[in-house]
């Protein structure tokens, strides 16, 4: 358990990247099939029930996580989605590209 709270800690000395990100919104992660119908029901209550405003962005790892039905769906109620891109340092990766690696984590 130490490693974790030493991660938790280190994370929370780091500087916000305020170049980075800009004004507020909701990402959410939603590749295949499993994930997509969790993401979907979390948009449509989000504005439907709640009646929330915010962009909402959804994540995945390229076309083969994403159909255009999928897509489809979700134009109703995301205002964007996109292929998700992995930094490592100052390197960028596409998410196509880290698959092929079998890396998994976003």
């Amino acid at each position: 358990m130490s490693a974790l709270t030493d991660a938790i800690d280190k994370s929370r000395s780091a500087a916000y990247p305020f170049d980075r990100f800009e004004g507020r919104g909701i990402v959410t992660c939603a590749g295949g099939l499993r994930y997509f119908t969790c993401a979907f029901v979390l948009i449509s209550v989000l504005r439907k029930h709640f009646r929330c405003s915010l962009p909402i962005q959804v994540w995945h790892l390229g076309g083969r996580e994403i159909t255009d039905e999928m897509r489809l769906l979700l134009s109703e109620y995301a205002d964007t989605y996109g292929q998700a891109l992995i930094r490592q340092g100052d390197a960028e990766y596409s998410a196509e590209a880290m698959m092929r690696l079998a890396i998994w984590s976003l």
